[in-house]
């Protein structure tokens, strides 16, 4: 079957399928007249038992290594769960935090910071874990910056090599095409960046592993 009808019967898009194709999930046979992936119902049942361990929050590489006999569906469900047991009791005592807050009658004007700093410090010495958005936040923005950086880099270089190369040659003119084609290729990197980074502040990069 064509990807638009494992689209229908799965559920998933096609986006997301290829995703798990990329990561090595899937691996669908491909048309050797046309070279088009051929999915088998194989691949059917393959994609819904992800789809399913997606939904319960089970991450890529562990059911890669399922599907590799690394581990057995028992043994992920098992320490998946000991997670999922360690993140409620992170959850419930944030809950309780912000129920303190809220029994504390403050405005954020007189709320007391190191107070309740103080005792989350003690909490996280327990094995509590708060959430570090600071962290989240850095994550989240590296991956902008380093394609930024590359991409910065290469063309400044590549724009030094032509600006050298104009003052040596007599005749100039396929270097200055070189030269505008490069400072173009500048300018799209720059935009690209920028709508990266307007992503980011609108809510982060979709993480196609996520959905499903």
């Amino acid at each position: 079957m064509k990807i638009n009808e494992m689209e229908k019967l799965s559920g998933i898009s096609k986006k997301n399928i290829r995703f798990y194709e990329e990561q090595g999930l899937l691996s669908p046979q491909r048309n050797r007249e046309n070279g088009y992936r051929e999915y088998s119902m194989e691949d059917l049942e393959q994609i819904k038992k992800i789809k399913l361990l997606r939904k319960l929050c089970i991450p890529i590489e562990e059911i890669r290594n399922m599907q590799n006999a690394t581990f057995t569906l028992s043994e992920c469900m098992e320490r998946h769960l000991i997670y999922l047991q360690r993140e409620e009791k992170n959850i419930l005592c944030t809950r309780e935090m912000c129920k303190k807050i809220i029994e504390s009658e403050n405005m954020l004007e007189s709320l007391d910071a190191d107070f309740y700093l103080e005792v989350m410090n003690t909490m996280e010495k327990e094995g509590v874990q708060f959430k570090n958005v600071s962290k989240i936040d850095q994550e989240k923005k590296t991956g902008s910056i380093v394609t930024t950086t590359i991409i910065m880099i290469v063309a400044t270089v590549f724009l030094i090599v032509c600006v050298a190369a104009i003052i040596k040659e007599p005749d100039s003119t396929p270097i200055m095409v070189i030269f505008i084609l490069s400072t173009i290729f500048l300018m799209v990197g720059v935009l690209v960046a920028l709508k990266q980074r307007m992503k980011e502040i609108k809510g982060g990069e979709e993480n196609e592993a996520s959905k499903y």
